[in-house]
């Protein structure tokens, strides 16, 4: 009896809500049986179990409200578009996104709404890119085709100064959170970051930045304790990992789907 409601919850919630992952907790979500029908039905893309499904996972509700509801802690990510998420100048990938982006932006982001922010250097474009990949995002600022003018021909670099703007007006927005930072070793991200790191001390966890052309990159950016430089999204998921902003589950989560792609 309970395997056969347990079955028929998962299908008229996978219906009404449309959603092809689903979490588990509680004692009866260590119910194998029952987990093994809902797998066998091929309802779900994703099914996660809490490990500590039964009372002992009261402990990890009351340490989320508290971080939560009285902390008031949550995470925004901050991240580049071009050379970062989509392989705008990287002929050595096909597609619309880096592998293993999506699966990397949806770990770090804590909520189903998407704390994701889009600090781009391109003047307009980029919605249809993130739509494109299926990437649910907060917020887009742009730079201005002036800035691209001028660092092309060599001036004083504008990019960087729009970037740490727009990046500074986001942060001022959300008082609360803290801040992962992504982004490439192209046009401005490491130096943009490395002002926020040090105008936001306590709040950036990492800032990431993508070896893409291997540009050589500020040397307090490569001193700092905060700062990730990843070749993929692997080595990216395991300095997180490593750093403890992400779990082990999570990492394996990242890598598998840079293997089935």
């Amino acid at each position: 009896v309970t395997e056969e409601v347990v079955l028929r919850l998962t299908k008229n919630i996978a219906k009404e809500y449309n959603v092809e992952n689903l979490c588990m907790a509680g004692g009866v979500a260590l119910n194998c049986v029952a987990n093994g029908k809902v797998l066998k039905e091929n309802i779900f893309k994703n099914i996660w179990i809490q490990p500590a499904a039964g009372d002992a996972g009261g402990s990890l509700g009351a340490a989320l409200a508290y971080w939560h509801q009285e902390l008031k802690k949550e995470r925004i990510i901050i991240s580049d578009l071009d050379n970062t998420i989509k392989p705008t100048n990287d002929p050595s990938i096909d597609g619309y996104v880096y592998p293993g982006t999506v699966k990397l932006l949806n770990t770090l982001d804590q909520k189903t709404t998407g704390d994701i922010h889009i600090v781009t250097a391109r003047p307009f474009g980029a919605r249809n890119s993130l739509n494109s990949a299926s990437i649910q995002y907060n917020s887009i600022s742009y730079g201005n085709i002036f800035g691209i003018t001028a660092w092309l021909l060599g001036f004083h670099n504008p990019i960087k100064d729009r970037k740490v703007e727009n990046i500074r007006r986001i942060m001022d927005q959300n008082t609360k959170s803290s801040v992962v930072l992504i982004g490439d070793d192209g046009q401005a991200d490491a130096g943009a970051y490395l002002q926020i790191m040090q105008e936001y001390p306590e709040r950036v966890e990492a800032a990431l930045i993508h070896n893409v052309i291997g540009r050589k990159l500020p040397e307090a950016f490569y001193a700092s304790t905060n700062s990730i430089i990843y070749n993929d999204f692997e080595d990216a998921a395991e300095t997180l990992y490593s750093r403890g902003i992400i779990n082990k589950m999570e990492t394996e989560n990242i890598i598998n789907s840079l293997r089935n792609q």
